[in-house]
């Protein structure tokens, strides 16, 4: 192993302890992503080799300042846009392939500061971001400079031989009769069966429920029910986050269900419009976000709203129950009705127009839902931006969650937890599950990584066997109507040859309308 390294942290580490400029001297990852290329150290200067670390995220994805200091470049180098920021003594990073840069020579930036934001890594290559360290001119590798400044995931103890939990069904035990071992340090988080005696931390709990909750006319909304206090949080620091925007001593105006099913944009901006109401409340307190389904995407749609001065608290947490971050397969089920079946599109006018007179499911026409798709155009654009720096996540699922299963409810880069089942709708019980709380609260104290459980593993394989279940169905539906127009067809053979020419007209006109509503067209027989 090259010295340069070694020589680099050393020099990070004095850093930190000779100017107060300097004391965040620990790199911080410009991406929220894992690497996908490591350093190579070439040979000699002019060598091959790989002089920094890529990290492949979506075009578009910012970038930030892996810690305080100069720009001492920012514009083009052979045709790619390219950042450098001298952080004194010595030593600079490199941030190239950028696709648009938002500083300038000169500019003093601080850690965590947003900078730019990626294209592609290497040329003809796959979209991400090139980052590299210089130390006296030289490249040098930057991974053993990202530290954790709590120290507790920094070690490492000998393997622990990990047990799969009593809960689990027998059928899945066996399956890990040889499990592997562990080499992370980790903490069993103990599941809450009662209201903690101390709240997690001295900060404001804003609590946001989903899609369908309520709070007008009596309060129908899971996160509500069982939320921060159940956490610990005292009822003085507890706000919950309101569709129809902030109002009166509470924060809260009462909303109605419809008030949920608008863009998930404009509900971020009354959560932050809330936040600058409890940042004037409580001054100097941090905020903790505790989010159940479509709230977690509220919170994470605000959380790209912040740059610059925000008049926002900082977020110190951000922990998500069952929240569709890969999207939701049931968003999906009103456009398949529509397009893959005969009879859907009166099912999807039916359940809308129930919906918007305050029934229990969502409007599957509304703009929310359409967002909360898989692969719509809102959660790819939030999968490209980054936690804003100094917001730790837990995002947490269940494994009996049919809404939105664990392997969606998990969170690309992000700590993610499945705990078991628990109720009979896991969607509105993980609220309340004992598992999801105390991992929750222990992650709210800043504790070390709690310890996996095979529900980590069978909670999101059983969430994508639900989706080929879900998948099926369709199929099963549209072979079933098929068939129930085949026999149309031959009734309508038989009206042909029995009955005068001018009934068979009306009755082919009639079923002309219904397949036009439909949108399907099945045969030219008719």
């Amino acid at each position: 192993m090259s010295s340069w390294p070694v020589s680099f942290a050393v020099a990070v580490l004095l850093l930190a302890h000779a100017s107060p400029s300097a004391a965040s001297s620990v790199l911080l990852p410009p991406v929220d992503a894992a690497a996908t290329v490591r350093f190579t150290e070439p040979p000699h200067e002019w060598g091959p080799g790989h002089r920094g670390i890529d990290y492949a995220v979506p075009a578009g994805t910012r970038v930030r300042a892996a810690a305080a200091g100069t720009v001492s470049f920012a514009g083009p180098v052979a045709r790619r846009l390219a950042v450098t920021i001298d952080h004194g003594r010595g030593y600079e990073t490199t941030y190239t392939a950028l696709g648009d840069v938002s500083v300038a020579a000169g500019d003093v930036v601080s850690q965590g500061e947003w900078i730019g934001s990626s294209d592609v890594a290497h040329p003809g290559g796959q979209e991400g971001v090139h980052f590299g360290a210089k130390f006296d001119g030289s490249y040098v590798d930057p991974a053993p400079l990202f530290g954790d400044l709590d120290l507790s995931d920094a070690i490492r103890l000998a393997p622990l031989v990990w047990q799969p939990p009593r809960e689990m069904p027998e059928a899945f035990r066996s399956a890990f009769a040889d499990a592997g071992t562990s080499e992370r340090l980790c903490r069993r988080a103990d599941p809450l069966s009662e209201y903690p005696e101390l709240a997690p931390n001295e900060n404001v709990a804003v609590a946001i429920a989903g899609i369908g909750s309520s709070t007008q006319g009596g309060v129908s909304a899971d996160m509500y029910e069982h939320g921060p206090e159940e956490l610990g949080y005292a009822p003085d620091r507890i706000v919950h986050f309101s569709y129809a925007g902030p109002s009166g001593r509470d924060l809260h105006r009462p909303y109605a269900s419809t008030d949920t099913f608008g863009n998930i944009a404009d509900a971020a901006q009354k959560l932050l419009a809330t936040l600058r109401r409890v940042a004037l409340r409580h001054p100097g307190r941090d905020v903790d976000l505790i989010a159940h389904s479509m709230g977690g995407l509220v919170a994470r749609s605000m959380l790209t709203e912040l740059e610059g001065p925000s008049g926002v608290p900082q977020i110190e947490h951000l922990v998500t129950f069952a929240t569709p971050h890969a999207g939701a397969s049931v968003a999906a089920i009103p456009k398949s009705l529509e397009t893959k079946t005969l009879t859907g599109g009166f099912l999807v006018d039916g359940a809308s127009a129930w919906a918007r007179a305050g029934g229990p499911v969502p409007d599957p026409r509304s703009e929310a839902v359409a967002q909360l798709a898989p692969g719509s155009p809102f959660l790819s654009d939030l999968a490209r931006e980054s936690v804003a720096y100094g917001t730790r996540v837990l995002a947490l699922g269940i494994a009996n969650d049919v809404v939105v299963t664990a392997d969606r409810a998990r969170w690309d880069g992000e700590r993610s937890r499945t705990v078991a089942p628990a109720g009979l709708m896991g969607h509105s019980s993980i609220v309340s599950s004992p598992d999801a709380q105390g991992l929750a609260y222990a992650f709210l104290r800043d504790g070390p990584p709690s310890c996996g459980s095979g529900w980590d593993l069978w909670g999101p394989r059983l969430g994508r066997a639900a989706g080929v279940v879900e998948e099926n169905s369709f199929r099963a539906l549209a072979a079933a109507e098929e068939l129930a127009v085949g026999r149309v067809l031959r009734v309508g053979k038989l009206v042909d040859r029995y009955v005068p020419e001018r009934f068979g007209r009306v009755a082919r006109k009639l079923a002309g309308k219904l397949l036009h509503r439909t949108g399907v067209v099945v045969s030219s027989r008719l």
